[in-house]
């Protein structure tokens, strides 16, 4: 069993470094300033991971200063259930990261140390933590596969998209150790040995051995007799595969791990990769919507991303140099954020003000007729016990019943004066005009307060909200009960109005509607 197939029970856990990652801001969220675009798009990419890995084990490497320097970013790893590792246990004197870091000096080597560096901090992550399989990723790769089912089948010590994809690798824990120290190794070598390394793995436009990276690295770890195949390790480049049962279509995994090698002008299918032929073709990523889509498929919850050409699922995507500032924020913003904006239950004061303690374990008419909006709204907190209630509701109706208002405090429920939104010039008082010219039977009310609740919305930064009336009564977490619902209006029927998730532009729209309507003549009054 631990020869052949403990490798097949070994969950993944998704392995990832702080670089790049402690720029966002809350400011951002909604923003797609040019200084947002570049900020924020590590964390979008976590969310979408994370989005897609809902039970996943994420472990950060970070450093401690770092996390001091972004309490928003903090508070972010915590609602994403991010474990967080701190690197300076991986970077004590004599550990390998640093022993990595000063022979990286004296080689005068072009590229950050800590790219290749961190590869032994995770090695000793992974060991400390008791992690057998990880996958490491850099901070401008997103999941959009569970992370097991992606890799379902592929049991070798080493799995990458292709042989020089150092952005994305699955490692055995010994595998990792492995390559961490083959980093030391090759920089220790001299004269002819590191030459002929530098020839056969380098870029051939540039051989020059201070430009050695983590991506060539790969390569030579994978193909070189001195390292992988001398300690037994089993490696696999996918793309570098015919196609067969267990690799049904190669091209996709490095399909979207190059975004910026490729123009549509060229097939990923018959042309492959092709090593170095097509690499910075679409270097400012301005053929990004004519490879990508994202679109929903049938038993997948969110978008996935699809190579237009042949309409194929990407299980990953690579936004690297100017498609992560150009893309990243904004594929996030137009697909996955909508997932991540919980749904605040929005209320409004009619009929509750009745509700007395002396009814509290009574069941005489009076009590049932005055206790039901205030049993509804335990029974709904009861179901919600950290979904954000609003309450709208007039100073004179809350000054009415101090009871009423103890009870709001012990339910949590945040009170927003209704008298704020119904000042001169607001859209419900204007509906109410409209309404008593219009001789409406139905109070005024039961249709502006849409307008109070969109203004209070628009006011609270709230994104999307329950609508429900009083006599309504929530037995399930409002953001499980309305899962996968990400339109824009989400009722039981189309007459429900009693009950409506809304976005904000849907709610702020549905109060004009009312507007709107009143003001038709004639005919077209007629044909509503």
């Amino acid at each position: 069993y631990l020869n052949y197939y403990q490798k097949y029970y070994e969950e993944i856990t998704i392995l990832m470094w702080q670089h790049g990652l402690m720029g966002a801001s809350q400011a951002c969220e909604h923003e797609r300033s040019e200084d947002c675009m570049n900020t924020m798009f590590p964390l979008d990419f976590m969310r979408i991971t994370r989005l897609f890995n809902p039970r996943s084990r994420i472990v950060l490497l970070s450093a401690e200063d770092e996390l001091n320097s972004s309490t928003y970013f903090v508070s972010e790893l915590e609602s994403l259930q991010v474990e967080v590792s701190r690197r300076e246990k991986y970077r004590q004197i004599g550990s390998r990261a640093l022993e990595y870091e000063e022979l990286h000096v004296q080689n005068n080597v072009i590229h950050g140390a800590q790219m290749m560096s961190r590869f032994c901090e995770w090695s000793d992550a992974a060991n400390d933590l008791g992690l057998r399989r990880v996958l490491t990723i850099d901070s401008d790769v997103a999941l959009f596969m569970q992370v097991d089912e992606a890799f379902r089948g592929f049991v070798e010590d080493v799995v990458t998209p292709c042989d020089t994809c150092s952005q994305v690798v699955l490692f055995s824990a010994e595998a990792l150790s492995a390559f961490c120290d083959s980093h030391l190794e090759y920089l220790r070598l001299q004269g002819e040995d590191r030459e002929q390394m530098v020839s056969k793995y380098g870029d051939p436009a540039t051989l020059n051995e201070n430009r050695w990276n983590d991506m060539w690295m790969l390569q030579a770890f994978m193909e070189e007799e001195r390292w992988a195949t001398r300690l037994g390790l089993s490696t696999i480049c996918l793309v570098c595969q015919p196609p067969s049962p267990r690799v049904p279509l190669p091209f996709i995994w490095i399909a979207g791990f190059t975004l910026q090698a490729y123009n549509p002008q060229h097939s990923y299918i018959l042309g492959g990769f092709g090593r170095r032929k097509l690499m910075f073709d679409n270097l400012n990523c301005q053929y990004f919507d004519q490879l990508f889509a994202f679109k929903k498929i049938p038993d997948v919850e969110y978008e996935v991303p699809i190579l237009v050409q042949p309409h194929t699922r990407l299980p990953l995507m690579h936004f690297h140099q100017m498609c992560k500032r150009v893309y990243g924020h904004s594929t996030y913003l137009n697909y996955y954020q909508k997932y991540y904006e919980e749904i605040t239950i929005l209320m409004w004061q009619h009929g509750l003000m009745g509700a007395s303690q002396a009814c509290e374990h009574e069941r005489s008419e009076d009590c049932m007729n005055t206790m039901f909006p205030l049993d509804f709204m335990r029974i709904t907190r009861l179901f919600n016990p950290r979904s954000r209630i609003v309450l709208l509701s007039a100073e004179d109706e809350l000054n009415s019943s101090t009871y009423f208002v103890s009870e709001l405090e012990s339910l949590q429920v945040e009170v927003s004066r209704r008298e704020k939104y119904r000042q001169i010039g607001s859209r419900a008082l204007e509906y109410e005009e409209l309404h008593v010219q219009n001789n409406v039977i139905h109070g005024a009310q039961m249709m502006s307060r849409f307008c109070e609740w969109s203004d209070a919305a628009n006011d609270l930064g709230l994104r999307r909200v329950l609508t429900i009336d009083s006599d309504v009564a929530l037995f399930m977490q409002v953001d499980e009960a309305f899962r996968g619902f990400v339109e824009d209006v989400v009722t039981p029927c189309d007459t429900c109005s009693q009950v409506v998730l809304f976005s904000a532009e849907a709610l702020s729209a549905f109060c004009d509607s009312h507007l709107e309507y009143l003001r038709l003549q004639g005919e077209d009054r007629e044909q509503m």
